[in-house]
């Protein structure tokens, strides 16, 4: 009989092979040639097929890019002895050290970090219930890395799972135009200086329309966690330039790239993916042309496969959040998301809406 060796078998799977230059000529052995070498294929399909030998995390890749079916996570209890090991329990400290070393292992998107507000009266007005907690939400994970008139670096952008529970105004002069100081509708809004505590109130604007609001003794933004407040940076974003010392305008006169702000809430094309509200619609030959047809603004993952829908942070019922970008049909409406899902705009005035609010970390 031959003398069979390790150099027989395959490396991966160990089957049995012939020597067909030394050994072609011998005997046919059914149970080693056949039986043996099907039992070992059948164990490493069998080991496939069952689910149950395979890790959690590849189950969570396998589901996530079949059918989008995902079960979120607390990611400061999945990762905690490894926070709690190395970052002496900084569950913010940990996730910017991840981020910056573009390390995601376990962390997915619509995995979640929970921050609670210590609340207050913002502006003299708004107030926030003390103790409102949220879910901050990974939406994005490197969505805009790269890009920007300066390097944007590796980053994640977390998205509130619900509402604030208190409803804003836009703007208090019905207007999503910008001002003589900053023509950007976002950076001259209400909402913008609620959410990071700062006074960009001004009426040096067509009509001398109230924008803006005086949120010098602290926003929603001094609400959160130092720990968390420690970690943020600036969203840099192209977005769109709309004024006109003349007149009111529906169409942008310019865009540029501008800091969003530590706090921001999100472009109508990072929740559906395209424009049907905020498209340029104007017949202006001096229009410039959009956001969505140069590209710059991409629709997050997490909206792909979730819900638009939100509700109030402590309340539950069903909430309109206002998004960043004006209306493209009228100068005195702003696009959002309506408490059934869909995007919609209303009147800058309007006091039926609140904000889900969104950071990132770099």
């Amino acid at each position: 009989m031959p003398d069979y060796t390790d150099n027989n078998y395959t490396e991966n799977l160990d089957l049995f092979i012939t020597d067909m230059e030394n050994d072609g000529d011998d005997y046919f052995d059914f149970d080693r040639d056949l039986n043996q070498n099907f039992e070992k294929i059948d164990e490493v399909i069998g080991g496939l097929l069952n689910l149950s030998n395979i890790s959690d995390e590849a189950i969570d890749y396998i589901r996530a890019v079949t059918d989008g079916l995902y079960t979120p996570v607390d990611l400061s209890v999945k990762h905690a002895d490894e926070i709690n090991t190395d970052y002496d329990g900084d569950v913010w400290a940990w996730i910017k050290a991840r981020i910056q070393a573009a390390n995601y292992s376990g962390i997915h998107i619509g995995d979640y970090i929970p921050v609670t507000l210590t609340g207050g009266t913002i502006g003299g007005t708004y107030q926030i219930a003390a103790n409102q907690q949220h879910k901050m939400v990974v939406v994005g994970i490197d969505t805009y890395c790269g890009w920007g008139d300066t390097v944007i670096p590796h980053h994640i952008d977390f998205i509130s799972e619900k509402t604030l529970e208190t409803n804003f105004t836009w703007n208090d002069g019905n207007t999503n135009n910008g001002t003589a100081a900053q023509q950007n509708p976002w950076l001259s809004s209400k909402i913008y200086a609620i959410l990071n505590g700062v006074n960009n109130y001004s009426t040096a604007a067509q009509g001398n329309l109230a924008h803006g609001m005086n949120c010098s003794s602290g926003g929603v933004l001094q609400m959160l966690p130092q720990a968390c407040q420690n970690v943020l940076i600036q969203k840099r974003n192209w977005m769109e330039k709309q004024y006109n010392a003349s007149k009111q305008v529906n169409y942008p006169s310019g865009y540029d790239w501008v800091d969003m702000g530590k706090l921001w809430v999100p472009h109508e094309v990072e929740i559906c993916g395209y424009q049907p509200n905020s498209y340029n619609r104007s017949n202006d030959s001096t229009a410039n042309i959009d956001n969505l047809t140069r590209n710059m603004t991409r629709q997050y993952p997490y909206f792909m496969y979730n819900s638009r829908a939100k509700v109030g942070a402590n309340t539950n019922a069903r909430s309109n959040y206002w998004l960043c970008c004006p209306s493209g049909f009228t100068a005195t409406n702003v696009c959002l998301v309506s408490g059934n899902g869909y995007v919609d705009q209303n009147l800058a005035t309007y006091t039926y809406i609140s904000a889900c609010f969104g950071f990132r970390i770099g």
